[in-house]
């Protein structure tokens, strides 16, 4: 598991589908108390200049994070995905969570009560 600080990211649209929202649900599945996630979006990113766009788990909490939580997250997409594909995990600040809610709703929100459509 590599851990890089992005200096700018860019949100494109939200990521989903059938296969996307089953993985959706696993991930809820796998947050845990210690990480204290208030929302979560899946979407399309990239940063800086890159062309290049990315699947990104992006996730709004109260700062702790667990390690063995990402762990399960990332097992949960490796059982969806070839393991040649990649998700981002990405701890949004206040600013960026109002820039991705301009393109994606979240999948998951404590405060709203929202989960996974079926």
């Amino acid at each position: 598991m590599d851990r890089m600080e992005v200096q700018e990211i860019h949100f494109l649209g939200e990521q989903d589908g059938p296969v996307e929202r089953d993985l959706k649900g696993k991930i809820i599945g796998s947050f845990q108390p210690a990480m204290e996630i208030q929302t979560a979006y899946l979407a399309r990113v990239s940063y800086g200049n890159q062309l290049h766009q990315h699947v990104a788990l992006c996730l709004r909490g109260n700062g702790k994070r667990s390690q063995a939580a990402i762990r399960e997250i990332r097992n949960a997409f490796r059982q969806h995905f070839k393991p040649t594909e990649s998700l981002d995990i990405l701890f949004l600040t206040p600013q960026q969570e109002g820039e991705i809610a301009l393109i994606a709703k979240p999948f998951y929100s404590i405060t709203e009560g929202i989960t996974p459509s079926t």
